[in-house]
């Protein structure tokens, strides 16, 4: 950076530094659609400005997810580093990755500057069906805690029913959704649904459905290996719900038993 001083008429014009030049960074780089849960991420990058490199005891910092970590810079100019931070928590917001420069004798300091965003994905994971004898509910979770000690309270346990994604992912173009979960106590039975205003409208309903949260994702169309699951209702009693992938289950529930059909509730693995 320059800047012009002042000069009489027929004297020469020159120059004069204002400070030192600031550095550029180049190809640096993060691992993009990391797991949920990824406690360490690598980055890589370069600094540099015209022929100048930094000697190799300096240090960029970089900061993600509320921790900075710092990456020494070598005699290259190049700089690596195995980011340690707490475990990242999947969302279709990628998280921001900035990095500060301090600056030396020879470049100014370059300070929080956006550099890439980070995406962190939802896991694959096993789904689990178990069945109450005394209120005939199926009820679908995929966490094995609850599996196991519903288990012990005399429900029956029917194995894997499918797979859904622990928090937001895109496969095959196709954005995850959520899959929201509601209790009602009066009758204790459960309702999975991946439409917010059937999720919003129940839990508005006083004293009826208590909202538990999103409980994993689902896609609204099908993807690679994926089967819809279909949602289906037994019309004699109007909360009681059944969530399949089982065709012949459908069919012989339809066929025998009186259900009905309500469309497919998202597609899973």
């Amino acid at each position: 950076m320059t800047d012009a001083a002042n000069h009489t008429s027929n004297s020469p014009t020159f120059t004069v530094a204002v400070g030192p030049a600031t550095p550029v960074f180049g190809n640096l780089t993060v691992a993009a659609g990391i797991p949920q849960g990824t406690a360490t991420v690598a980055f890589s990058g370069s600094i540099a400005a015209a022929t100048f490199i930094p000697p190799g005891n300096e240090v960029v910092a970089i900061t993600l997810d509320g921790v900075t970590q710092d990456a020494a810079i070598n005699a290259q100019g190049n700089f690596t580093s195995t980011f340690n931070t707490s475990q990242l928590i999947a969302s279709f917001t990628p998280y921001p990755v900035t990095y500060a420069y301090a600056g030396d004798a020879n470049f100014r300091g370059i300070a929080n500057s956006t550099t890439t965003k980070l995406t962190v994905n939802g896991v694959e994971e096993p789904v689990y069906r178990i069945y109450s004898p005394v209120t005939t509910e199926h009820l679908y979770t995929a966490d094995l805690n609850e599996y196991d000690t519903l288990a012990t309270r005399g429900w029956t346990q029917e194995g894997v029913a499918f797979d859904w994604y622990s928090g937001p992912i895109t496969l095959d173009g196709v954005d995850a959704e959520p899959m929201y979960r509601l209790y009602n106590a009066a009758d204790q039975q459960h309702l999975w649904t991946s439409a917010l205003n059937e999720y919003n409208t129940l839990k508005a309903v006083t004293g009826m459905w208590s909202a538990e949260g999103i409980v994993g994702y689902v896609f609204p169309t099908a993807v690679a290996s994926s089967a819809p699951l279909y949602r289906l209702i037994y019309p004699f009693a109007a909360d009681m719900h059944l969530w399949t992938t089982n065709l012949n289950e459908i069919n012989t529930l339809i066929s025998q038993d009186g259900w009905t059909e309500e469309g497919i509730a998202g597609y899973v693995l």
